[in-house]
């Protein structure tokens, strides 16, 4: 098969679509840990108050920078593991986008993390409509920046799904021409 027939040209457009958007899932990953960090230190009285008042632990022998810190150590060590689907997500695309093997399993990942983006925008729009939110603890108010980045997210996570759909489509039936002509 030429390198400029059409089938050629729309498996290198998905290919490049693969590793554009597994870079930005990548950067919004990091991105997420910069937000939670950056929310739990701007929100640090209302956090050690909601602890402090509402925790089962003694915490009064902490400072409150101590609380802090610990809750940040926490959040961060909890969010790692969404963290690092997103960066397993993102590095397995952008090796199916180069020709490399990558491991299926983003394949499925992708489709949770859209599930739970679609998930996290019912949130955050229902809370910016009442102003309310169902978690029990609240780190952020409701803002429609933080709705945006999240559709951001999911039009880039559908695009990623779409183009790593299209691309393994595209070899299959290279093979399957293969083995015909062969």
């Amino acid at each position: 098969m030429e390198n400029n027939s059409e089938k050629q040209i729309r498996l290198r457009k998905s290919q490049n679509t693969l590793v554009v958007v597994g870079t930005g899932i990548i950067i919004m990953s990091l991105w997420s840990v910069i937000k939670i960090i950056s929310e739990v230190f701007i929100n640090k009285d209302e956090i050690v108050s909601a602890l402090r008042n509402e925790g089962n632990a003694d915490l009064n022998y902490l400072s409150d920078s101590t609380i802090v810190v610990l809750f940040a150590v926490m959040i961060v060590l909890m969010s790692s593991i969404f963290i690092a689907a997103r960066v397993f997500i993102g590095r397995s695309a952008i090796a199916e986008g180069n020709g490399r093997r990558a491991n299926f399993l983003y394949i499925p990942f992708t489709v949770l993390y859209i599930v739970l983006t679609v998930m996290q925008i019912r949130e955050s729009a229902n809370s910016l409509v009442s102003g309310k939110s169902e978690e029990l603890l609240v780190i952020e108010e409701p803002s429609l920046a933080a709705l945006m980045i999240e559709l951001t997210s999911l039009i880039m996570l559908t695009e990623l799904l779409i183009a790593a759909i299209k691309v393994r489509q595209y070899r299959r039936n290279e093979r399957k021409e293969g083995a015909d002509a062969a």
